[in-house]
């Protein structure tokens, strides 16, 4: 199997070229999809006593849930299936698993509007009510029966998504299943990402989908970060290196009451391997900075001012040999700091990561400083409340359209985009997408973005790609703060915690 990640259209194309191209017919995807879920089923989940309900929709979801009904009859467990439909309503391949159940003697229910004896009578639900088609808000008896399923307090299972979840967003269609189990199939789906709190564990089957389908897609759908595309992209340090030729990284930022957010990038970068590192921050802050870190080189140009004239020739001799900017963690915002942002996105030689209040510069601004830009390499990396600011969407129209928005601001501005949550969503300056599905809540503390910033800094500053940086330092940095979750309680992690494990990364 690929590590693409899936959304709905995308999941239904599957499907398609598949018996269309591929001659497979749709009736031996779902039992393979049918029989793999009773597989398991069966070898991890059920215990032999299990009275196990059914709940059948009316499209093929529903057809896969007939077709582990059958199998699970046949190795003699008590099973029953509800119908959300009468029997003539089905049609094709759910048509006909639901014909061979009716010849195997299988008890089947219909809705009632109440149906408490759920809990009394079953130990064991499996929803097989929606599919990944789900793209109105659920009502009527279908509201019910999902509410019921909850109230039942079961452990449940939902094959390929959980009932209520949209498959391509994540977002609840008015009520959904809580589901204990997902089985899908072929590829995962951004709704199982999005909404992983639904989901309970998710087993990913294959079904037999021909690898070359997705040859006959028009546009590579997302892809998954995984531990060996890191381990290819990571440089490799030459036995006969020295310091220079393992990044020279230049960090700009810390203001008064923010000198740690500069400090956590620095030490980040030196964490993640940069060869040598220098601070420019704001004058009266340098020996805050310089008696955190020993190995970084410091020095006060920025004032609440900006920067002068004077200190902006000095700073210039700064940018000579520097192989990476971060710009922003903890900077004074004020014009002549915008200025000197602009001067260094226009510069064309030294690659640049945007953050925290470089971000929010450009937001207030209203420009954009990154027309007409070629070849340079850049990151921004907002978390959600920072990318409404500077797309002018609201909070919940992101949420709503992660993917779509940030694909077209990053290729509007040319830039690699990193947007930061549960699952970080990196799009290259040409559209191409990442999505990290690693990392935990503990990870949600102050810090935790300066020391993504320092990650990527390093990374640039040692040769690869904006988008290549940021891949890699996105699943390290989830990578570290899930090695730091089994030392310490979730809920007393900081920042400093995923820069200390990284060093227990293995690569």
């Amino acid at each position: 199997m690929n590590n693409y990640v899936l959304n709905a259209l995308e999941a239904k194309k599957l499907d398609e070229i598949s018996i269309k191209k591929f001659k497979i017919d749709g009736i031996v995807l779902m039992e393979n999809a049918g029989a793999k879920t009773a597989q398991w089923l069966k070898d991890d989940i059920l215990k032999k006593n299990d009275r196990i309900l059914v709940i059948a929709g009316v499209g093929n979801n529903a057809g896969d849930g007939f077709v582990v009904a059958r199998h699970l009859l046949n190795a003699n467990y008590d099973v029953d299936v509800l119908l959300m439909a009468p029997m003539t309503k089905y049609k094709g391949d759910a048509l006909k698993n639901l014909n061979i159940l009716k010849h195997l003697n299988c008890s089947f229910l219909k809705f009632k509007e109440n149906n408490k004896n759920i809990k009394e009578k079953y130990t064991f639900l499996i929803d097989a009510v929606f599919g990944i088609g789900l793209s109105r808000e659920i009502k009527g008896k279908f509201e019910t029966i999902i509410k019921e399923m909850n109230n039942a307090k079961l452990p449940i299972l939902s094959i390929d998504i959980t009932s209520g979840v949209n498959a391509t967003t994540g977002n609840i269609m008015g009520v959904s299943v809580k589901s204990s189990y997902t089985a899908t199939y072929g590829n995962l789906k951004l709704g199982h990402l999005f909404a992983s709190e639904y989901c309970g564990e998710l087993s990913l089957f294959d079904v037999s989908f021909p690898k070359q389908a997705f040859d006959l897609f028009d546009i590579e759908p997302v892809k998954l970060i995984s531990l060996k595309l890191v381990k290819s992209l990571i440089p490799k340090r030459d036995s006969k290196s020295h310091k220079y030729q393992n990044g020279n990284l230049l960090l700009i930022g810390g203001s008064h009451g923010k000198s740690g957010a500069i400090i956590m990038s620095a030490k980040a970068a030196f964490r993640a391997g940069v060869g040598i590192a220098t601070a420019i921050t704001t004058i009266g802050q340098e020996s805050i900075v310089n008696a955190s870190l020993d190995e970084l080189m410091v020095i006060g140009l920025l004032d609440e001012l900006g920067i002068n004239t004077e200190h902006f020739t000095i700073f210039k001799e700064f940018l000579k040999k520097k192989t990476a900017i971060v710009f922003g963690p903890g900077i004074v915002k004020n014009e002549t700091v915008f200025n000197l942002l602009t001067f260094l996105v226009r510069m064309e030689n030294i690659p640049m990561i945007i953050d925290a209040d470089g971000l929010n510069l450009i937001s207030e601004s209203g420009k954009n400083i990154f027309y007409g830009l070629k070849n340079k390499e850049i990151v921004l990396t907002p978390h959600i409340a920072e990318f409404s600011r500077l797309t002018r969407h609201s909070v919940k129209e992101i949420e709503e359209n992660k993917i779509e928005i940030a694909v077209k601001y990053a290729i509007e501005h040319g830039i690699t985009l990193v947007l930061k949550g549960k699952n970080t969503i990196i799009v290259s300056s040409l559209g191409e997408i990442y999505i990290n599905d690693i990392g935990n809540p503990g990870m949600a503390t102050a810090g935790s973005g300066d020391v993504l910033s320092g990650m990527i800094g390093t990374y640039l500053a040692r040769g690869l790609t904006a988008f290549e940086s940021a891949i890699v330092a996105v699943y390290l940095h989830a990578l570290s703060g899930d090695i730091a979750s089994q030392k310490t309680n979730q809920d007393f992690m900081n920042a400093s915690d995923i820069i200390e494990n990284l060093k227990y990364v293995k690569l």
